[in-house]
């Protein structure tokens, strides 16, 4: 917890507990005491004071969380729960002895304990301490401190949402990271008045220092979801602020040369690396930001970040500083129509880009059809928008132009009519290509399609072209259907018995030729029991012959 008396400070990191530790005793013999610890990124880092109103602290372990068995053991012996933090394999519990005894209390769970935190507030207690691990949560509450602290748990770290609580002049008191979420702590304090908050993937030792010869104080470092973060307090905010600025500025201005040096030396990697590691000073410079996007762009693999971030940086300083790198950009991708659109204050990539295009107009006009094909899909398929639609009708009128390829126009023309369902010259072409197959190809579904396009274009006169065409299609496919019956007629069987035995009437078979379509009826034959030789078998009564002559014309 955040203590109201305050003298020198340490902070000591290490990569291993035992290290950290051995340090934290040798300063314990000089009067320090740890008053904030955590643990990320397999570092431990520790905030030591000295003359913070604590006179003894023991620090403990466990594997698991156990309030019986240490912490209550602890409060007995008249120390208070200062600190608590999990390392994935062992509970560290701080305990320290103050000026005077406070009482205490804890709550813990799976998940966050807000009712417990109501429950408590109402008793006089405030939040003390918050820390999650091994799937628990565990917020310390305590009587009688000098501030008493609201609390919020966020998905995200918001740093606008907490400088906003700052500007009012509240503190950040606890920030821990747990099961996804950030929660904190925050409220007046009686001693501090301003608070700075500092990110960083990596601990920020060469900050600390900076802050401390500004006036300020590290009141708590917590990591999470791949950060370090860092809160610096004080009681003369403007003195702080004003020292902040001066040293901002004289480390701009050391970072912008830095940054120039690299850039010109055509360092790209390097310019990405040194702008991201100092991006909170170096965000806010224009010429900064300009290096950092072309370095991006110019470092294969990251060029789609230098797009995306051209765009934010776009609205942030409100300039079009950064259009030609996004023209690039599209041009890369084959978006040739937005790289015209990014083009438009560069002259010479905005005609190598319009070449293109008139490239494509000359073949339509010439009426190269296979030619417009192919320019088409090795070239502009990827730049259809809403300004270059043209370009897409003129591909699929080429395809129905062009011999063999009429239902890939459709087929393509439909494609573009989901995402441009009110484009009219996609309608209408979609209209007349329908119109062409179905009257080829006697598609009554086609036709159909067809009408649906047309009335959707409001063209009266092929609304009543098809409307023919449908009522004509219509007879025709019940003549055909009429012509298939008749001609199905012709190859059925008509079996009979005479005589002893069965045979059809049309072609003398028996019935061992039922599945075998029946060829004597289109021939005329006329098959009855006839005694030949003294034989009874199936004869035709107009030509004489038997039924071995069924598939010949009788006559």
């Amino acid at each position: 917890m955040i203590t109201s008396e305050r003298g020198g400070q340490f902070y000591v990191t290490r990569n291993k507990y035992d290290e950290i530790s051995d340090y934290i005793q040798n300063k314990r013999k000089e009067g320090y005491f740890v008053v904030d610890f955590d643990r990320g990124n397999g570092v431990y880092a520790a905030i030591l004071e000295k003359n913070c109103g604590i006179t003894e602290q023991r620090i403990v372990f466990s594997k698991a969380f156990n309030e019986n068995s240490i912490i209550k053991e602890w409060w007995d012996k008249g120390y208070n729960l200062s600190g608590l933090e999990y390392d994935d394999v062992d509970w560290i519990y701080v305990f320290s002895k103050y000026d005077k005894k406070y009482a205490q209390a804890f709550n813990y769970d799976s998940s966050f304990p807000s009712d417990s935190i109501s429950e408590r507030w109402d008793k006089g207690y405030s939040i003390s301490k918050l820390c999650y691990g091994n799937d628990t949560w565990v917020v310390v509450f305590t009587k009688g401190i000098d501030y008493h602290p609201g609390w919020s748990i966020r998905n995200k770290l918001d740093l606008t949402e907490m400088n906003k609580w700052i500007e009012d002049g509240k503190i950040i008191t606890d920030l821990v990271f747990g099961d996804g979420r950030w929660a904190m702590t925050y409220g007046k304090h009686q001693q501090f008045s301003y608070q700075t908050i500092i990110t960083a993937t990596t601990f920020p030792s060469d900050i600390i220092k900076q802050k401390w010869d500004n006036g300020y104080d590290l009141s708590l470092c917590a990591y999470g979801d791949g950060q370090w973060v860092l809160a610096f307090s004080t009681k003369n905010k403007a003195a702080a602020i004003n020292k902040d600025q001066i040293a901002e500025e004289e480390q701009t201005l050391e970072s912008l040369t830095e940054m120039h040096t690299l850039y010109k030396n055509d360092k790209h990697a390097d310019v990405i690396a040194f702008f991201e590691k100092n991006r909170q000073l170096l965000n806010k410079e224009e010429e900064a930001v300009n290096q950092y996007l072309w370095s991006l762009w110019m470092q294969d693999g990251s060029e789609q970040e230098a797009y995306e971030l051209a765009k934010e940086y776009q609205v942030a300083f409100k300039t079009d500083r950064w259009l030609r790198l996004r023209g690039h950009y599209c041009k890369w991708k084959k978006w040739y129509d937005y790289a015209l659109t990014n083009y438009q204050n560069s002259p010479k990539d905005y005609a190598e880009i319009k070449k293109i295009f008139d490239d494509y107009q000359a073949l339509v006009v010439a009426e190269d059809y296979e030619a417009v094909i192919d320019y088409f899909e090795s070239t502009l398929h990827l730049s259809v928008s809403k300004n270059h639609l043209d370009i897409a009708r003129s591909y699929c009128s080429a395809l129905y132009q062009n011999s063999g390829t009429e239902q890939k126009a459709l087929d393509k023309l439909e494609e573009f009519l989901e995402k441009y369902p009110k484009h009219l010259p996609f309608v209408s072409l979609a209209g007349y290509i329908s119109k062409y197959l179905g009257e080829r190809d006697n598609d009554l579904q086609l036709l159909e399609k067809a009408m649906s396009y047309f009335k959707k274009a409001k063209k009266k006169a092929q609304q009543t072209e098809v409307r023919e065409l449908i009522n004509s299609t219509k007879k025709a496919l019940k003549a055909a259907e009429k012509a298939e019956k008749a001609d199905q007629k012709l190859l059925e069987h008509y079996f009979k018995t005479a005589r002893g035995m069965t045979f059809c009437k049309h072609c003398g078979r028996d019935k061992s030729w039922s599945s075998f379509d029946c060829t004597g009826r289109k021939n005329g034959h006329n098959y009855t029991a006839q005694k030949i030789d003294d034989e009874w078998q199936p004869t035709c009564t107009k030509c004489g012959r038997d039924k071995s002559w069924a598939d010949y014309s009788c006559g």
